[in-house]
């Protein structure tokens, strides 16, 4: 019975740790898809988190929405696209650099944040950087490499 009990656990390892695999690689594959596609930055949104630091990105956004280059948006959970156009502007959602993360893939409970994300898609690698009261700047470096 107990090495039953053992193999059951195993499997049970084994499956999460493949669904976890999969929401990571779909993350990649986004980010990479994203690259192809000539972007250089990704800025995810997530739909619940710091509010403070979640306002100050949907903030930079709203005023920069029309200015975007090189540029992604991802919006992360479940939020609303009536709830994100009311927000951020019915136009919004009609911009080709926006994508919604139906299936949650950047967050991972492992790697989950509570704050927005800046993603930069430097040549080979992919560098992270929250947007959070600990590091400051986040987004006025963010203007500064993308040129506002």
């Amino acid at each position: 019975m107990i090495k039953t009990k053992k193999q059951i656990l195993l499997v049970f390892i084994v499956l999460l740790q493949f669904c976890n695999s999969n929401k990571q690689n779909s993350k990649f594959d986004l980010l990479n898809s994203m690259k192809t596609e000539g972007y250089k930055y990704v800025l995810v949104l997530p739909d619940a988190g710091c509010l403070s630091c979640i306002d100050a990105t949907e903030i930079f956004v709203k005023e920069n929405k029309d200015n975007f280059k090189d540029f992604g948006l991802v919006f992360s959970g479940t939020i609303s696209p009536k709830s994100i156009s009311n927000r951020l502007g019915s136009d919004i959602l009609t911009k080709p650099y926006v994508y919604f993360d139906s299936i949650n893939s950047f967050r991972i409970d492992y790697e989950m944040t509570i704050y927005p994300q800046i993603i930069y898609l430097e040549g080979d690698r992919i560098i992270f950087k929250e947007v959070s009261p600990y590091q400051t700047g986040s987004l006025d470096s963010l203007k500064l490499v993308m040129g506002f």
